[in-house]
């Protein structure tokens, strides 16, 4: 069985807003933008945002540093990967 890659899946919410999540490759949701955005397109803005940050920086403190072994993707939910 092969590695899932983590994934940042955009998708609305009950009040219409639009909000972030970051799923780790084993399903299970590490962050999330804890508010919504009222334009799809800020929610995406921040996702990048966070994937630009987190890239090669990921540390673990009393850890080995941590290299993430594939890259971080945007995704819709359900969807193909944002543009």
């Amino acid at each position: 069985m092969g590695t899932r890659q983590a994934q940042i899946s955009i998708y609305p919410d009950r009040g219409g807003g639009y909000r972030w999540r970051l799923r780790a490759g084993n399903g299970h949701i590490v962050a999330d933008s804890g508010g919504a955005y009222t334009r799809r397109r800020d929610a995406v803005r921040a996702a990048r945002r966070l994937v630009r940050l987190v890239r090669g920086r990921l540390e673990i403190t009393g850890e080995e540093a941590f290299r993430p072994t594939v890259p971080i993707g945007l995704r819709r939910a359900g969807g193909p990967a944002a543009s």
